[in-house]
């Protein structure tokens, strides 16, 4: 950002679980004079002040607190609108700050359904505004550097992915709140714990390259994914473009949603990706793991307890992730300064400063709004051919 430039004034709306991480990357970048934090809501005013004093100490100490948007938007003229309160609340939140002319960070999922993702979508592309998703994964350290050399070739054609959710959670997560688990306010497995994992797989595997499925009616069930009689090295398959083979089931939980889901994709460019996704497993022992296999090497990368490994291997075993270390290093600290090292295990700082850049530059952030939206349609085409929608 340009020194001559002011702030942008954000306001952040729900200060429930997911608020502390936006806390934590609001306090570094008003500390950079990039934002500042000009209102906070909750309908829940206790709450409020306890995320504010955990979180951001005394940082934000004097930052006017009030029960809605609606009321943030009467006192105050944001810049950009923070949304982390319980997804079903989004798309209704999301288009209020569109219309008062704001633009977004929204938690993930952007909405409930592909059609309200899309009324965003549209409403904010009408405005000319932009959109950010909390789609942390996108922002993870190496990750776009990754899917750069992805997109142009560097591992030669894209096989298929794999990607595994295991975030597990006990009951009493789910009792906590009366929205915990339902359809319309929150989703299961796939939709809460694993859109993110969806949306970077269908990233990495460059979808949107060949691939424009913005609903989930693009997502056919194939009648077969690998016919037989076929002997070629390529193109096995003769289905259609775009399938999805999935199941989702209730296993463990006392709730309305799925705490298990599996799928198996094939997207427009030729690549597959198989998802397994769980609340299930050991809540002390959450995990995402992601692989990629392609022509010229491959690809793995794991949170596991908080804790990021990963590494890219070249096709003869050839271990290429400290070049990857040394160029992430050098480009963010030279535009991060330290803030790229004591801010590693916060994505969300990251993509604060990248829908900043973006509103500045008049570009499309990393995870953009349309992102969201393939991403749900994604979701729901899971739901539909395992019959859940």
């Amino acid at each position: 950002m340009k020194a001559s430039e002011a702030p942008l004034k954000f306001a952040l709306v729900g200060l429930g679980r997911a608020a502390r991480h936006h806390l934590m990357a609001l306090r570094v970048q008003q500390k950079k004079g990039r934002a500042e934090l000009i209102a906070v809501a909750d309908a829940n005013q206790a709450a409020a002040d306890r995320a504010l004093h955990t979180h951001a100490k005394a940082y934000f100490k004097d930052v006017p607190r009030y029960a809605s948007l609606g009321e943030i938007l009467e006192h105050c003229q944001p810049d950009v609108v923070a949304i982390t309160t319980p997804s079903g609340s989004h798309k209704a939140l999301a288009m209020e700050a569109l219309a008062a002319g704001c633009h977004l960070l929204v938690e993930k999922p952007i909405a409930m359904s592909s059609e309200d993702a899309r009324e965003i979508c549209e409403a904010a592309e009408k405005a000319g505004k932009r959109v950010a998703l909390g789609h942390v994964y996108r922002y993870f350290p190496l990750v776009d550097q990754v899917q750069h050399d992805l997109r142009n070739g560097r591992f030669g054609r894209i096989y298929y992915g794999t990607v595994q959710v295991r975030w597990g959670h006990d009951q009493a997560y789910y009792d906590s709140a009366p929205w915990r688990g339902t359809r319309a306010a929150d989703g299961g497995v796939v939709m809460n714990q694993s859109v993110h994992a969806l949306d970077l797989m269908r990233w990495l595997l460059c979808v949107e390259d060949n691939d424009s499925s913005e609903t989930s009616e693009a997502y056919r069930t194939p009648e077969t994914l690998v016919p037989s009689g076929v002997s070629e090295v390529s193109d096995l398959s003769k289905g259609p473009e775009t399938s999805v083979k999935a199941f989702c089931d209730r296993q463990s939980h006392r709730m309305e949603s799925e705490d298990l889901g599996l799928a198996l994709f094939r997207f427009g460019n030729g690549s597959y990706l198989s998802y397994e996704g769980t609340t299930s497993s050991e809540p002390a022992a959450q995990e995402a793991s992601f692989y990629i296999c392609a022509e010229k090497g491959e690809i793995r990368a794991r949170l596991y307890r908080k804790k990021i490994s990963c590494e890219m291997i070249e096709n003869g075993g050839k271990r290429i992730t400290r070049q990857y270390i040394r160029r992430w290093l050098g480009r963010e600290l030279k535009k991060e300064g330290l803030a790229a090292l004591t801010q590693i295990g916060n994505p969300h700082y990251f993509i604060y400063s990248d829908l900043i850049e973006a509103i500045r530059e008049k570009h499309d952030p990393r995870a953009s709004a349309r992102d969201g939206l393939a991403s749900v349609a994604m979701v729901e085409a899971i739901y539909k051919d395992s019959g859940i929608l």
